[in-house]
């Protein structure tokens, strides 16, 4: 995914600008309709009496699991969140499915890079937040 995301931007293409802020907008509009499925849900469990170690997980849970719906169907609605076993409840096509989210990646390999990808994304975002000004004069 991250390669077909560099392959789709050329730094010597002349449009890069307009292209960057086009994907931009995309993924803006994507997380809201993600957002929009998730945050009742969020709201609740801020008001709900687990530890903070315990909410961190339950709200990494939910973003997730809204991910997954998002891309898979977006005719699924999420019913419950506050379940042990399973993790959640969700309703599709009148049918309620139990859904025990589990993570998948156990390689250490594979953590390793997600733990890199991370790494690069934070510093391209704090690269950009602290260049914004200079990015904003180019534009214009």
């Amino acid at each position: 995914m991250l390669h077909n995301f560099i392959k789709m931007f050329d730094s010597n293409d002349p449009d890069l600008i307009s292209k960057l802020l086009d994907q931009s907008k995309y993924l803006k509009k994507e997380r809201s309709l993600i957002d929009k499925n998730i945050e009742p849900w969020l709201k609740k469990l801020d008001a709900n009496s687990y530890s903070l170690i315990e909410r961190k997980q339950k709200k990494k849970e939910i973003e997730e699991l809204g991910h997954f719906l998002y891309h898979f169907d977006k005719e699924i609605v999420i019913e419950e969140v506050f379940t042990e076993s399973p993790d959640f409840i969700v309703k599709s096509y009148g049918n309620l499915i139990g859904i025990e989210l589990k993570d998948f990646i156990t390689n250490e390999f594979e953590k390793e890079k997600e733990g890199l990808l991370k790494l690069i994304f934070n510093s391209v975002i704090d690269n950009l937040e602290n260049n914004l000004v200079n990015i904003k004069a180019i534009i214009e």
